[in-house]
């Protein structure tokens, strides 16, 4: 079924906080040590590892993205970057699907899944 947009916003609301809690977290030590007169090298050492987590939450959603989103078949995920046509075929050959896609207001040959649904 497609997602509606309460269920977006719960995605990206765990999501985000799955990416960003290790930053936050990494980011509040550093002020921590700063704040407190800490020697200076380990305000520093924070502040590199705060920026490691930075990329290292970025390339997870980059990997996660170009590696498992675009092999997806949750087609009411907001990360799914399977290609339209391909989304079209998989609900032509599961009927039962389509049906409750249709149900809610999808129409085969739409470009975009539509996200005009209810809360």
């Amino acid at each position: 079924m497609p997602i509606k947009r309460s269920g977006k916003v719960g995605m990206a609301v765990v999501g985000g906080f799955i990416d960003l809690f290790p930053v936050l977290i990494a980011a509040y030590a550093t002020w921590v040590l700063f704040s407190t007169g800490a020697e200076l090298y380990l305000t520093v050492l924070m502040a590199g590892f705060t920026i490691i987590s930075m990329i290292a939450a970025w390339y997870l959603g980059e990997y996660l993205g170009e590696n498992y989103c675009k092999k997806c078949v949750n087609l009411s995920c907001m990360m799914n970057k399977v290609p339209d046509e391909l989304k079209e075929e998989y609900l032509r050959k599961n009927p039962e699907w389509l049906k409750v896609w249709e149900a809610c207001g999808y129409v085969l040959g739409d470009k975009l899944i539509r996200e005009n649904h209810s809360a």
